[in-house]
């Protein structure tokens, strides 16, 4: 994910793009309903070119490298252009929740089983232990692959 602020001093640009990787991923809304504004334009358009690179989760090559594309704005004097782009991990981690007073807030994991479901046929099943050299080798550059047991 990257997070990018652009404008008011240097300094506002650093925590801009640091807030912008608190919102949610939603790269896949905005693609399916169009951009709407040059910035979300400008999100599509860097999201796009940075996934073209191949570069990849981890820099291990494949077809996603960025899941989404954040850009947050301030006011700034025409005679500069103060940007900040903040690169933050693959695996992003991110949750929301409310504390009522009623007790500790649950926060209820995904099942593993859950996971093969959602990535479908693009997962590869491999029990990561059993591995031999020869299937190795047949695993490329961005395929993805899930541990089991």
């Amino acid at each position: 994910m990257l997070g990018i602020g652009i404008g008011g001093t240097a300094e506002k640009a650093a925590v801009l793009a640091k807030e912008s990787l608190m919102e949610h991923i939603d790269i896949q809304e905005l693609i399916d309903r169009g951009p709407q504004n040059a910035e979300e334009e400008l999100r599509l358009d860097i999201f796009n070119r940075v996934n073209k690179l191949g570069i990849g989760a981890q820099g291990l090559g494949g077809l996603t490298t960025v899941v989404d594309v954040k850009i947050k704005t301030a006011p700034t004097h025409a005679a500069s252009k103060p940007v900040c782009m903040i690169p933050n991990c693959a695996a992003t981690r991110h949750v929301h929740f409310t504390l009522d007073g009623t007790g500790p807030a649950e926060l209820t994991p995904p099942k593993l089983e859950e996971w093969q479901r959602l990535l479908g046929k693009r997962v590869r099943t491999r029990a990561v232990l059993t591995l031999m050299r020869s299937p190795k080798k047949t695993f490329k550059s961005g395929k993805q692959a899930r541990q089991c047991s």
